[in-house]
C-alpha cells in the first residue's frame, strides 16, 4: 500500500474522502459502559469523559503526531521499547478515524450507523428491532454534562 500498488474501495482513511462511505456522525469507536455500573459511578464517569475530551480537543484534534506519540512514550511503558518512528505512523495511521464529532452520537445518525453495522459484518444489530434504538443502546448525558454540550 505504501507504494500505491493496492487500491481500495471505500478508503476511509482521509477526511476528505471518509464522507462518502459514512456519515460524519458514524460513531467510528466508542467508550462504553454496562448501565447498572455507569449509574452509581456518574461523578467518576464524567469526569473521565471530561479529561478524554479535553485530551482530544487539545492534543487529538490539532493531530501533532509527533506531540501526540512523545506523549504516549513518555507515560506507556508498554511503548518505550518501540521506536519512535513506529509511534508516530501507527499514530498517523489512527489519526484518521477519530471521528469529527468529538465523539457525541447523536440521535439524528443512529439509523445509519446501525445499517453500516449490520451490513459490516454486526448481522445480529436489526435496525428495526427496538433492542437496538437510540434509546435503548445509546446515552449521551453523561457526555453532555463532562463537555457542557
Amino acid at each position: 500500500m505504501d507504494e500505491g500498488k493496492v487500491v481500495l474501495l471505500g478508503d476511509t482513511r482521509t477526511a476528505a474522502t471518509r464522507p462518502s462511505f459514512m456519515p460524519l456522525t458514524f460513531p467510528e469507536a466508542s467508550l462504553f459502559g454496562i448501565k447498572a455500573h455507569l449509574e452509581s459511578r456518574r461523578d467518576v464517569i464524567e469526569r473521565f469523559i471530561k479529561a478524554f475530551h479535553k485530551g482530544y480537543t487539545d492534543i487529538v484534534k490539532g493531530g501533532d503526531v509527533n506531540a501526540i506519540a512523545d506523549l504516549v512514550r513518555a507515560n506507556r511503558d508498554t511503548f518505550k521499547s518501540v521506536s519512535i518512528e513506529d509511534v508516530r505512523s501507527q499514530i498517523q495511521a489512527c489519526l484518521g478515524y477519530v471521528a469529527p464529532n468529538e465523539g457525541l452520537i447523536p440521535e439524528s445518525g443512529w439509523a445509519q450507523a446501525q445499517s453500516i453495522f449490520h451490513d459490516g459484518g454486526l448481522t445480529f444489530v436489526d435496525p428495526a428491532d427496538p433492542t437496538y434504538s437510540y434509546a435503548n443502546v445509546v446515552d449521551m448525558s453523561y457526555y453532555n454534562a463532562a463537555t457542557g454540550k
